[in-house]
């Protein structure tokens, strides 16, 4: 076995063999790779720093849920320590406006037939909330069982809809002294911005007249 070896082998006469468009090939593909890295720096630039803010909120709101307990509102005695108006449970349907999908309407408007309320009315409540508002929003209080069956059969074609626990006002003498005992009421958008510094939202029950009203910051 015999090999045959160049002796006049160099560097020189390597560069020779090098065709200039390979040369070209290596310019072009390390610009090419320059520009991918460029465009993926770029690119997490943008969603890690400059959209920082934005994702980390959509995280929080994807993780968190802020469920809002209604408290039990303040009893009204007589002088002698009889209850004239009391609490009881009830159950209450609400909507997360931050997780509102772009079909809301047309959702709201099968909902809204069910719960015997107008449209435009749940559509307001939501637009004034806000939609990046992490709040759910009261539509509707004191629900029968079978609105209730019915809204959680059918919750998956609206996941911003939940039923919690609420409060709701009931007299035990009935009629008794109601003139003076008042009643509550949702709150209304112009009660919503005189007391907007005091945690109040849309959907929250307020004293609208007579003692309920008048000592509404101590029954609340």
């Amino acid at each position: 076995m015999s090999f045959l070896v160049e002796e006049n082998f160099s560097v020189d006469s390597l560069k020779l063999r090098l065709k200039p468009r390979n040369n070209f090939r290596v310019i072009g593909l390390f610009l090419f790779c320059f520009l991918l890295l460029a465009v993926l720096g770029t690119r997490l630039w943008f969603l890690q720093i400059y959209k920082y803010n934005h994702f980390k909120k959509r995280s929080e709101d994807n993780r968190l849920r802020i469920i809002p307990i209604s408290p039990n509102r303040g009893l009204i005695f007589d002088r002698n320590g009889k209850v004239l108006v009391d609490n009881r449970t009830s159950y209450s349907v609400m909507i997360y406006p931050v997780k509102i999908t772009p079909d809301v309407e047309e959702k709201v408007k099968k909902l809204a037939s069910k719960l015997g309320l107008e449209p435009k009315m749940i559509i307001n409540k939501l637009k004034y909330a806000g939609p990046n508002s992490p709040y759910p929003i009261d539509i509707k209080h004191d629900l029968d069982q079978e609105t209730i069956s019915y809204l959680l059969e059918n919750r998956l074609s609206l996941p911003a809809l939940t039923i919690e626990h609420a409060i709701t006002r009931v007299h035990p003498e009935k009629n008794l002294a109601s003139h003076i005992l008042g009643d509550t009421g949702e709150i209304s958008y112009e009660e919503l911005d005189d007391l907007k510094e005091k945690n109040y939202k849309v959907g929250d029950i307020i004293g609208k007249t007579g003692i309920e009203h008048r000592f509404e910051d101590k029954l609340r």
